[in-house]
C-alpha cells in the first residue's frame, strides 16, 4: 500500500542521512539539475536511476517509492545472513 510519495521519502532520507543533492549527484553521477527536480516533485526518477539512489543511500527502491515496506536494502539484510 502506498503511502507517500517520492518526493517527500526523497527528501526525508536525505535529510535524515545529511547528503546535499550535489553529494548525491557526485556519488551516483546524476546531474545535480535532474536530482534538483526530484527534491522539488517536478518529477520522479526512472527505474534505472530510483535503483542507483537507492544502492548509493542503502535503501529499500520500493520505500523510496511511498510504498509500506522496509527502509532497509532487502538485498543488503539477505547478504548479512550469508
Amino acid at each position: 500500500m502506498k503511502i507517500a510519495n517520492f518526493r517527500n521519502r526523497f527528501v526525508s532520507i536525505l535529510n535524515q542521512k545529511n547528503i546535499s543533492q550535489s553529494e548525491l549527484a557526485r556519488l551516483t553521477n546524476i546531474s545535480q539539475s535532474t536530482i534538483s527536480e526530484w527534491y522539488r516533485g517536478s518529477s520522479e526518477p526512472k527505474q534505472d536511476k530510483l535503483d542507483l539512489i537507492a544502492k548509493v543511500l542503502n535503501i529499500n527502491p520500493v520505500w523510496l517509492l511511498g510504498y509500506d515496506v522496509d527502509i532497509e536494502n532487502v538485498k543488503e539484510q539477505i547478504a548479512k545472513l550469508t
